[in-house]
């Protein structure tokens, strides 16, 4: 069985795609996009850390509780559920009530995909896809790389599902989505990018500005660090070819602001969306130079990374601080 009149769509991003089918299931009469569902679950991020002694150091560029916050502006309450092992009979029991389920996997282990990684560390992150349906030891799931409903054999939706992965670090995340909407839509848009500028501001050491101020500072060390070379393949895929649309988000992130531009006059200033197209370009750049130093091994490389790093603090500082001015203003009179 297969969800009836569940639609898969290609999509940007596996999770903010894969909220919006589900959403989009839903409320047919209502649908969204998934730029919109990207905005609203203040996708945008900068997280620099280190992770363990293979991952001697991690970038991410988008929001890793993204559907956490979407879900969270829904009218339902929902988290995400784990055990020892995958609980097959109780994922058929939820399709069997036409309900679909979040599931984090490893890409290496989706055969759909064909992941390839020249690198020795695999992805970094989960891969969210869609549980749609079974059919004995068959079952079906919707990414966001195709149109076409896809097929994963049980063994290979345990081992896909068996890894541990940051930010959650548990086995066998699922969550299984209820029929949901989104009320007060208007406010929630404003909130989301108002919190969005917050937490690129001035949330922690290990987000944000204060993240790009970190990777400056060290970024000359990285060949001290193990299997340097490829952290640095790792950020330029994860810049430019997992599922960000290129640009580390940001493009992506432009678009939600271009629908937003319908919506509130206040935000009808086309320098917003100029903007961030110009720091999604940055990133591009940034993103070329750290393959080149997977490539090469060339220290002086990095050297060139910190100068275009330090641009980018700058202008993604000055692009929060006037998105969160002005959308700071429009909260308290929706509020």
């Amino acid at each position: 069985m297969i969800l009836k009149n569940y639609r898969s769509i290609r999509g940007v991003h596996c999770a903010s795609n894969a909220l919006t089918e589900i959403h989009n299931y839903y409320n047919p009469d209502n649908e969204i996009t998934e730029s919109i569902v990207f905005g609203l679950g203040e996708g945008i991020s900068f997280n620099y850390a280190p992770l363990n002694q293979q991952r001697p150091r991690v970038l991410n560029f988008r929001n890793p509780f993204l559907e956490n916050i979407f879900l969270n502006k829904t009218n339902i309450n929902l988290k995400w559920r784990y055990s020892k092992e995958l609980p097959i009979n109780n994922l058929k029991k939820y399709l069997d009530q036409q309900i679909p389920i979040l599931l984090h996997t490893d890409t290496r282990y989706l055969p759909f995909l064909n992941f390839s990684d020249p690198s020795t560390l695999g992805n970094v992150g989960a891969h969210t896809v869609v549980l749609i349906g079974y059919n004995n030891d068959t079952y079906y799931v919707s990414d966001y790389i195709s149109s076409d409903i896809l097929e994963i054999s049980k063994d290979e939706l345990i081992m896909a599902t068996s890894q541990t992965k940051p930010p959650f670090f548990k086995k066998n995340l699922w969550m299984p989505v209820g029929r949901f909407q989104i009320n007060d839509l208007e406010t929630k848009i404003i909130d989301s990018i108002l919190m969005n500028s917050q937490y690129m501001l001035n949330y922690n050491p290990y987000t944000g500005i204060n993240s790009i101020n970190k990777l400056m500072t060290e970024i000359l060390y990285w060949p001290k660090f193990p299997y340097w070379k490829e952290v640095a393949f790792n950020v330029y895929m994860a810049i430019e070819k997992v599922g960000s649309g290129g640009g580390g988000f940001r493009y992506l992130y432009a678009d939600f602001l271009q629908e937003v531009m319908k919506i509130h006059p206040e935000v009808q200033n086309e320098k917003f969306i100029s903007d961030l197209r110009q720091i999604a370009k940055s990133y591009s750049k940034i993103a070329k130079l750290f393959f080149r130093v997977y490539r090469k091994g060339d220290i002086d490389l990095l050297k060139q990374i910190k100068i275009q790093l330090f641009e980018l603090k700058k202008n993604e500082k000055n692009f929060w601080l006037s998105l969160e001015k002005v959308t700071k203003n429009r909260f308290h009179i929706l509020s």
